[in-house]
């Protein structure tokens, strides 16, 4: 790396070049938080740009927090940055770059969660960082260009029998009208309150699915709903899934007490899956979940046995090396 030691140039770029680097370059990880129209108010998004020579290394955003009547500024980097195939091997060195050079040009006050590429804990200690106590988040990944027997094989037994049944009872299908996904949105924000956890936003959800009829270059979303199968008027439940270039990430669901009886859970994530694979979706990720994730949601995504991909957490940095 010593060619490109103190050459790395970081720059504030348009959204609309980021959006075209995002959609033209192959990067080494991905991550819906990074991907162009995950955040609603532009005003508090920086999206950068790492080169040398002219050469894209790297593409991130940053977030900006205010406190105190703007006198404590602090930046954002979540789940980057997004490194070009080419230049992933000095990965260590680039985020040690990133976290510099954004210290030298906006604020020494940075709070990050370094993507899955990054695994090495000795190395991120190696510098002046705080961990936080925030548990990681994890997750599971299914191999879309595995066939869909491949995939049904894979699964754990009880996830199998639950499908069996879930596609014996139910019909699930894609919703695109917006009066109806508006409707989804609203009973998923219901449920949530009544078993008191914190719903996704439901106006970045609006604007995720606009995305999908208006701009399927930025982050969109899919939706689908479960109806009894002899009774096209009793909706079981309705999951969400958020799209970014060939991956998609299993956003939030929901379902009725019939539903849970029919198994509606079970089989909306799996026609969910089945389309995206038809779809020629590469990659399929099942949420996050940490320490603090209830143990029956972290069950269910155990079912389709797919690969556990971890991360390092929560850091702050001071801005001296």
């Amino acid at each position: 790396m010593g060619l490109f030691k103190n050459k790395f140039k970081i720059k504030e770029i348009s959204f609309n070049e980021y959006t075209d680097i995002y959609a033209n370059q192959i990067f080494s990880n991905y991550s819906h938080i990074q991907t162009p129209g995950y955040y609603l108010k532009e005003d508090d998004v920086m999206y950068l740009k790492l080169v040398v020579n002219k050469k894209i290394i790297a593409i991130f955003t940053l977030l900006n927090k205010r406190f105190f009547n703007n006198i404590i500024y602090i930046v954002r980097l979540n789940n980057g940055p997004l490194i070009t195939k080419e230049f992933v091997i000095y990965k260590n060195y680039i985020l040690k770059s990133i976290l510099y050079l954004i210290k030298s040009k906006f604020t020494k006050f940075i709070s990050f969660a370094p993507s899955s590429l990054y695994t090495e804990k000795k190395y991120l200690n190696s510098f002046n960082i705080i961990k936080l106590k925030f548990p990681p988040m994890n997750t599971f990944l299914i191999d879309l260009k595995n066939t869909t027997e491949d995939i049904h094989k894979n699964l754990k037994k009880n996830w199998r029998n639950g499908l069996k049944k879930g596609l014996k009872h139910t019909k699930v299908i894609q919703i695109n009208n917006q009066s109806e996904i508006k409707e989804i949105l609203l009973d998923y924000k219901n449920y949530s309150r009544d078993i008191g956890f914190k719903s996704i936003s439901i106006e970045k959800c609006d604007k995720w699915f606009q995305n999908s009829i208006l701009n399927k270059k930025l982050l969109y979303l899919k939706v689908y709903k479960a109806f009894k199968s002899n009774n096209p008027n009793q909706s079981l439940g309705s999951i969400g899934i958020l799209c970014f270039k060939n991956r998609a990430l299993y956003l939030f669901g929901f379902t009725s007490n019939d539903g849970k009886k029919y198994q509606a859970n079970v089989a909306l994530l799996w026609e969910a899956i089945i389309d995206l694979k038809n779809n020629n979706f590469k990659k399929f990720d099942l949420g996050g979940f940490n320490k603090r994730t209830p143990k029956g949601i972290i069950k269910f995504k155990e079912g389709l046995n797919g690969l556990l991909e971890e991360t390092l957490g929560e850091y702050f940095y001071f801005g001296i090396f």
